[in-house]
């Protein structure tokens, strides 16, 4: 995966960490650490069809039926009522979201990365939400501010400028004055990206 994946889009394969089972294989399901970025960096793969940098990486059928409802999730309601954006439909990993057209890498205690193609738009936010409430909070946010984004001009700033500071990319729940989380937001142009030295 390194060479085929990882070197590709900029990952350094040594800052990835798995969970492993007691013979030492990964676990697979679950259980990999990533830092924000590069959560990013796969993200934005997915947003640009499975092609990086002008190379096909993914098939694009592939691409297509992850980022799409390929399953009915609305049962999760049973044992998940909180997480109500988990009901909404689940690709291969990568799940649903409120606003039409927007899908997202989901991991433990909300460390998502959003994709937002109609605003051309990624947001990959790193927290230690414990509880769906949290998590489902974070979101609920998070479509606000996109709704707010729109296209558009946010107090003179454009979105990227508004989006890139940690401190600025998700506002600060006023009821339940939860500090906002950290995280990343970068316009998916190749040329506006900011370029990370990988080691591969």
């Amino acid at each position: 995966m390194s060479k085929r994946l990882f070197c590709k889009i900029g990952i350094d394969p040594d800052n990835i960490r798995w969970y492993c089972m007691p013979d030492g294989m990964e676990m697979g399901g679950g259980g990999m650490l990533a830092t924000t970025e590069d959560n990013l960096r796969l993200m934005k793969l997915y947003a640009d069809g499975g092609v990086w940098e002008g190379e096909r990486i993914l098939a694009e059928d592939y691409v297509r039926l992850a980022t799409t409802n390929q399953n009915d999730s609305s049962t999760e309601a049973l044992n998940n009522p909180e997480a109500s954006d988990n009901f909404l439909g689940y690709g291969f990993q990568i799940w649903m979201c409120k606003p039409k057209g927007v899908y997202r890498a989901d991991g433990a205690m909300g460390q998502f990365t959003i994709v937002s193609p109609e605003q051309d738009l990624l947001i990959a936010i790193n927290e230690t939400a414990v509880g769906a409430h949290w998590a489902q909070s974070t979101l609920n946010i998070t479509w606000d501010f996109l709704e707010k984004v729109g296209g558009g001009d946010i107090g003179g700033r454009s979105a990227k400028c508004w989006a890139a500071g940690a401190e600025n990319a998700v506002p600060q729940s006023p009821k339940s004055g939860i500090p906002a989380a950290q995280s990343h937001c970068f316009k998916k142009s190749a040329a506006e990206h900011t370029r990370f030295k990988a080691a591969c």
